[in-house]
């Protein structure tokens, strides 16, 4: 019912198992910590502390059939308690709202093996109220933007179909603009504190789109990226979706790239950070630095359809054609 290298057949969405050469990478990004969500890791032991908490219903239908039945009952309670604060009572066996507890349960659902198609999540809210009146009560795609208000960056507003909880959350990270056509590709692009000896300036600007990166007039304009222990993993599973499900439309993919690129030592590191592209929350500069030289490790870019492929020209351009004196004039502007 569920493939591991291509769509699945009857859920008419894309659950996909991480390719294996892609979860050897890291494999603590992939795995929950708290919940699984679908069969790939369900029964694991480290994981039963919270199946008494999705257990609300009993069931006499098949197992696979009530698994996914129990585990999307699961989320959609969750969203409506996190939806209607009224309903988060302390001595509700569901009482899971304390930050760090609600924050573990978050990371698990946006993992790419533990997901569920939507439509199963938008199919158990009509069940569960089938006589209301749906001008009173919020769309499960309502209940999801709430839960997941902090990566809407961009304030995107429900009316659009999701795949699954995952791909809503790329889907909050559209690109700016359109592929620029080009019959260029993407070969090379200097770090940034190569970039910077050249006459290059980072500023910060305050898009909520990480893809909205613009170089004009020396500066080069990257959105601020807040980077905290759940990072790296957000980033795997996105890109991981990608290899599967969009290998020809990789935006998130193309962003790392492109930052790969840029963050080479932790000199690039202290560089962004001081122009506050970067917030680091990890540690030092070297705790930022390595899991970037690794994140794209055994992914594939496609390199003539790269997002930024103008953006890595024209940067070239202008360090190919700098002179110390250039540099200099450039610094005196500043």
């Amino acid at each position: 019912m569920i493939s591991a290298s291509g769509p699945p057949l009857s859920f008419k969405c894309c659950i996909y198992k991480v390719p294996r050469n892609i979860y050897h990478g890291n494999v603590a990004a992939y795995e929950p910590y708290v919940v699984s969500i679908g069969p790939f890791h369900h029964g694991e032991s480290n994981l039963k502390d919270m199946e008494e908490h999705k257990l609300n219903i009993e069931l006499s239908s098949k197992y696979f059939v009530q698994m996914i039945l129990v585990d999307g009952v699961f989320i959609v309670e969750l969203f409506l308690r996190a939806y209607f604060s009224h309903l988060q009572e302390d001595s509700d066996h569901l009482s899971i709202f304390n930050p760090g507890f609600l924050n573990a349960i978050t990371h698990d659902l946006i993992l790419l093996e533990n997901q569920l198609p939507f439509f199963v999540l938008e199919r158990i809210l009509d069940l569960a109220f089938p006589c209301m009146d749906a001008e009173n009560l919020p769309t499960m795609l309502d209940l999801t933007f709430a839960f997941f208000l902090n990566y809407n960056t961009q304030k995107m507003q429900p009316g659009f179909e999701v795949k699954h909880l995952l791909d809503l959350l790329r889907t909050f990270q559209p690109p700016s603009n359109s592929r620029e056509e080009t019959d260029k590709v993407f070969e090379f692009l200097p770090r940034a504190t190569e970039l910077h000896k050249a006459g290059v300036k980072f500023k910060k600007v305050s898009s909520g789109c990480l893809l909205d990166i613009h170089f004009q007039n020396y500066i080069l304009k990257i959105p601020c990226l807040k980077l905290y222990n759940k990072t790296e993993s957000y980033f795997r599973n996105l890109m991981a979706f990608e290899q599967c499900h969009y290998p020809y439309d990789s935006c998130i993919l193309d962003f790392v790239f492109l930052m790969d690129y840029l963050i080479n030592t932790t000199e690039d590191v202290d560089l962004l950070i001081q122009s506050g592209v970067i917030v680091n929350w990890l540690g030092d500069a070297a705790a930022v630095a390595t899991p970037f030289n690794n994140l794209s490790t055994n992914l594939t870019v496609v390199v003539s359809n790269f997002y930024f492929v103008r953006l890595s020209e024209d940067l070239n351009a202008y360090c190919s054609m700098q002179s110390p004196l250039a540099s200099l004039e450039g610094d005196l502007q500043t």
